[in-house]
């Protein structure tokens, strides 16, 4: 997903993108994800608390609006990006469950919606600080609690800490692979930090789901933030 010119298509053979489907202005896209209950590419508008639905055929059939989001709204409130779909649920990420992030309350989480009506299910997780990166692997859900620089597994049943604003996530077999971006929200610096060594470069953790053994491998270039991790094949 483009921010600037919509939603594009890559072949994973020849790599080529071409433009899949223009997006309404002002919608700030984040996360997407195939909802087979409703033969949908959900998008998430984050500048709306909405969720797009495009068909197979890159055609805008749905607006809808989630939690705390209306038409009327000119703000984020629950500051929604990433979005996954699990067994007819849809999950989403955000910073405030309440929609509350604009005054000062990270209570971040990730949301279940069921994915034919996208009535609210209810919090899966609470307690998160600017989550992203929902991922369902091995049926257990997963996902990147940034600001601390957490990789958890459920209900914080498993952590993996890491030096960096985490966001962005992929496994392969016993590996993990995690995003490492600077946090473009400088004010938050000494809550993120604490006493934790922080990475200011941008790059990849690869890391060992059993041992938690990792390496590096920084980006090359003015890459400054990474918003997702995704293979695009695993031959």
């Amino acid at each position: 997903v483009s921010t600037d010119s919509g939603v594009y298509a890559v072949d994973p053979v020849t790599m080529e993108t071409r433009l899949f489907a223009t997006l309404p202005e002002g919608v700030r896209p984040h996360g997407l994800v195939w909802n087979p209950q409703r033969q949908r590419i959900n998008v998430v508008a984050n500048n709306k608390d909405a969720l797009l639905g495009f068909d197979t055929n890159g055609r805008l059939r749905d607006f809808d609006f989630v939690l705390r989001g209306k038409k009327s709204n000119s703000a984020a409130f629950h500051h929604l990006n990433d979005v996954a779909y699990d067994n007819d649920a849809l999950y989403l990420s955000m910073f405030s469950l309440t929609g509350s992030w604009k005054s000062g309350a990270y209570d971040g989480g990730v949301y279940a919606l069921d994915a034919e009506t996208l009535n609210p299910i209810g919090p899966v997780i609470q307690g998160a600080k600017m989550p992203h990166s929902i991922s369902v692997e091995d049926d257990q859900l997963w996902f990147c609690n940034s600001l601390p620089g957490m990789l958890t597994q459920g209900d914080y049943d498993f952590e993996i800490a890491l030096p960096t604003f985490c966001r962005g996530l992929a496994f392969d077999e016993d590996l993990i692979f995690v995003g490492a971006s600077r946090n473009r929200n400088a004010q938050d610096a000494p809550v993120e930090s604490g006493s934790q060594v922080r990475e200011v470069a941008s790059g990849v953790y690869v890391t060992s789901k059993d041992n938690r053994m990792a390496r590096f491998i920084p980006m090359r270039g003015s890459v400054p933030e990474i918003h997702c991790v995704y293979f695009l094949t695993r031959d």
